[in-house]
């Protein structure tokens, strides 16, 4: 028998199949599953490369991490960390890892999944992906800082990836954009045509972005979405839009009777005064949270509601 792959000093065999019943080794089973024919009769006996860890991140999941390239790669059946001790088998990387990719037959991404994950980069997810989980003070890329992309593959059902920004398709008549990544390249941003929802927290503590655009499409703007967005400018929503406006580049809510409710101030909108439009009656939680430009504030007359923030 030839050796086909070393895991550090662990030399696996090169026999009918090059899935290891010994030691799961995603990195040999999709680099060489193609050729596993030739390299099996090719006389060769060692592949020039190595993976420093490998174990359990789930009942029926398993992890391998390529410290050299600093590449984590989670493969297996259903779903990720059944317990503590699984959580911490990977997390213990999560200061190093710059890519993770979540193989075939994954179906369900728990909240907090890759928190602290401060060096991560890309993230690619399966086509099997069912449930990425978030919750209102958790989510599955939280404290994420160097996130500049994340990727589906494009026969996933349920998600799907927009220029490097998660897109939740589940509900096609609640199509939802989920996740911008916190280091996405590039200052501005249109939201595209078919999403209908701009999710809880998908664009908080955006790092580059300073202007984006919503469009027609946009129906709810859920809590807390542009929090801590330290570098935005400017809001524009396309005329047309029956429930949103921006005005002087501070995002609105269109409330019944010509009313308004801020929900978004700009953090950079670089003005030490601001007055409130007449048509303001409602202030939403965090509207202004985290703005240090601002000294003086003119609340209008009709002003009736400063929500908690």
């Amino acid at each position: 028998m030839k050796s086909l792959f070393y895991l550090g000093t662990k030399q696996l065999s090169c026999d009918d199949s090059i899935y290891s019943t010994t030691i799961e080794n995603v990195r040999a089973m999709r680099e060489f599953e193609a050729d596993k024919t030739t390299l099996c009769s090719s006389g060769q006996k060692q592949v020039n490369k190595t993976i420093d860890d490998y174990g359990k991140s789930g009942v029926n999941a398993r992890f391998v991490y390529d410290n050299q390239e600093k590449d984590l790669f989670i493969y297996g059946l259903e779903g990720l960390y059944e317990d503590k001790t699984q959580r911490e088998e990977v997390q213990k990387y999560q200061t190093e890892i710059k890519t993770v990719t979540i193989y075939d037959d994954i179906k369900t991404i728990p909240k907090e999944s890759f928190k602290g994950f401060s060096a991560m980069e890309r993230i690619t997810f399966s086509s099997t992906v069912e449930t990425i989980e978030t919750i209102e003070t958790v989510d599955v890329f939280d404290e994420c800082e160097s996130l500049k992309e994340i990727v589906v593959d494009t026969n996933n059902n349920n998600y799907k990836s927009s220029n490097g920004a998660l897109i939740n398709q589940k509900d096609k008549t609640k199509i939802t954009l989920m996740k911008y990544p916190v280091a996405k390249e590039g200052e501005t941003y249109t939201i595209p045509n078919e999403v209908t929802v701009i999710g809880m927290r998908s664009f908080e503590t955006s790092k580059n972005l300073k202007t984006m655009t919503i469009p027609t499409t946009i129906t709810e703007i859920q809590d807390f979405a542009f929090r801590y967005c330290k570098s935005m400018t400017e809001f524009t929503v396309e005329t047309g839009n029956s429930n949103y406006e921006s005005k002087e580049g501070v995002l609105f809510n269109k409330l019944e009777g010509n009313k308004l409710k801020l929900i978004q101030y700009p953090l950079k909108r670089g003005q030490k005064k601001y007055q409130l439009p007449t048509e303001t009656t409602e202030i939403e939680k965090y509207g202004f949270y985290g703005n240090y430009e601002v000294e003086y504030i003119t609340f209008n007359d009709g002003l009736t509601t400063i929500n908690e923030n």
